[in-house]
């Protein structure tokens, strides 16, 4: 079977990091999210690019980590202070 790959436009990457804006309150785990995410982030990279290598387990991780990054960075966008 073919590897499946997902691609996460721009415009997507926007309208999410609005829509968490617009209905996540801050709190304590954000700040612990805000934290960890730029360390968690290059290690689901090469997660990634691991499971890549496994046949059959990377047609459904990998799209689904695919997703997670850019929930998370949609979240850190959205909720995190830039410094």
């Amino acid at each position: 079977m073919a590897d499946q790959s997902i691609t996460i436009s721009s415009e997507q990457q926007k309208a999410l990091e609005e829509a968490i804006r617009k209905t996540v309150q801050p709190m304590g785990a954000m700040d612990a999210f805000c934290g960890t995410w730029p360390t968690v982030k290059p290690v689901l990279n090469e997660l990634r690019n691991i499971i890549a290598l496994v046949p059959g387990i990377s047609v459904f991780a990998g799209p689904a980590i695919v997703v997670v990054i850019a929930a998370g960075d949609a979240a850190f966008a959205a909720i995190c202070k830039k410094t």
